[in-house]
């Protein structure tokens, strides 16, 4: 559906991940957060919204159930970036899980909420898994944890 034009909203919240392997070569522990991307056609994207890192999560991270509202207006696709971060080098892309907008936005929609464990990968070789669930908007969490992410 690349060329659909793809109106809605939907939340998703990030719970936790399985990564394959520490990737901070230096400290030996991971810092993991999760960078949200909505790409409008390939290599036209935006960032709209990150988790915090979860420190030392190392093969585990956990998010504390961030729910961020995702706004798909005029985009196609869903990146979740996890990146490792790093203190004074650049932080490190650990891979990335893509998601069709379209069917996110008709499944919200229809009432539907599901959570699903998504493969990370990079360069096809499959990194970890990252549990996310997904369902129609409602309220955001009172904490300063997850955000809105709207049109930018």
């Amino acid at each position: 559906m690349a060329g659909a034009k793809v109106e809605g909203k939907f939340d998703i919240t990030i719970h936790h991940g399985t990564l394959d392997q520490i990737f901070d070569c230096l400290k030996k522990t991971n810092n993991v957060y999760v960078q949200l991307v909505r790409e409008f056609q390939p290599g036209v994207e935006r960032e709209f919204g990150r988790t915090v890192t979860c420190q030392e999560g190392n093969k585990a991270p956990s998010w504390k159930n961030e729910k961020f509202v995702v706004d798909a207006k005029g985009g196609h696709k869903l990146v979740l970036r996890v990146y490792c971060e790093h203190f004074w080098r650049a932080d490190f892309l650990v891979g990335e899980v893509e998601c069709d907008l379209a069917d996110l936005v008709r499944r919200a929609g229809r009432g539907e909420k599901f959570t699903r464990d998504l493969p990370i990968t990079k360069k096809r070789s499959p990194m970890g898994s990252l549990n996310c669930s997904f369902g129609p908007t409602g309220p955001l969490p009172s904490s300063s944890e997850g955000g809105v992410a709207s049109p930018l």
